[in-house]
């Protein structure tokens, strides 16, 4: 199954949105972000991110010093977005 929305998140007291996409495959779900704020791109170079909901952890290739706190925001917002999504 394939889905695409928009979340929206803080980080360093700023609000932001993206945009977000999830393909299940199998018992995973890929996860796929869009940042379209140009300042994140100081912390994920190229605007995006990925990764899995088995191992939901901060890309190693994200080597900024804040990359792991705006992962933490950006998957709690997806989390937030799925549990809600599911309870439908």
């Amino acid at each position: 199954m394939n889905r695409a929305f928009t979340i929206s998140f803080d980080f360093e007291g700023r609000t932001y949105l993206a945009f977000a996409s999830m393909n299940t495959k199998g018992s995973d779900v890929v996860y796929s972000v869009r940042l379209y704020d140009e300042k994140l791109h100081r912390i994920v170079p190229t605007g995006s991110i990925s990764y899995n909901s088995q191992r939901p952890l901060c890309p190693h290739s994200l080597t900024h010093p804040m990359a792991t706190r705006l992962f933490t925001c950006i998957n709690e917002a997806v989390d937030g977005h799925s549990r809600m999504y599911k309870s439908r």
